[in-house]
């Protein structure tokens, strides 16, 4: 599942779209007490959030034009 991330991030990158990830809030490790902020660092506690984190490295290293939309809810 992982290469899946990638490959739509190349995919994107070939034809020239805007990927928009959309993930949970599992990249963090929920200790904060407070908001995350977008600036806050990750810190994944399972498996499924370093899955997650992985796909938001994969959309900054290969792509120029991304969204990330992280939310506690969808």
């Amino acid at each position: 599942m992982e290469n899946a991330q990638k490959n739509l991030a190349l995919a994107c990158n070939r034809i020239n779209k805007i990927l928009i990830h959309i993930l949970m809030n599992y990249v963090f490790g929920g200790e904060k007490g407070s908001h995350y902020l977008p600036d806050d660092l990750p810190d994944p506690i399972n498996h499924y959030g370093m899955f997650k984190l992985k796909g938001e490295k994969y959309a900054q290293e290969i792509l120029k034009d991304y969204f990330i939309l992280r939310t506690s809810r969808l």
